[in-house]
């Protein structure tokens, strides 16, 4: 025996005529629209909650650290300078604004 409940519920307007529309458009009811889509939350919340724990990699240093990582300054300056190396690499003849070139 199938067990339903009627209960009223307060919908934003502009919510309730999206939800109409798409019913309308996949030729259910409003209800029928609104319990698959509940439906599809609650299996999303299922699913997410079962979701394997992201691991994260470490890997060990060969050195000394070169930078503090939990000083932002000196990081942003020691990437901004590792990626003006490197582009020094690729580009030798290459000058890039703001930075010196060495006489």
């Amino acid at each position: 025996m199938l067990l339903c409940m009627r209960t009223t519920l307060d919908i934003q307007d502009q919510l309730l005529i999206q939800a109409k529309k798409k019913a309308a458009e996949t030729h259910q009811t409003l209800t029928g629209f609104i319990e698959d889509a509940l439906r599809l939350f609650f299996e999303h919340q299922q699913k997410a909650k079962a979701a394997k724990p992201f691991k994260i990699r470490t890997f060990k240093g060969g050195g000394p650290a070169r930078v503090d990582v939990n000083n932002t300054v000196a990081l942003l300056d020691f990437l901004d300078e590792e990626e003006y190396v490197s582009h020094r690499r690729q580009h030798p003849d290459q000058r890039i604004p703001g930075k010196p070139t060495k006489a």
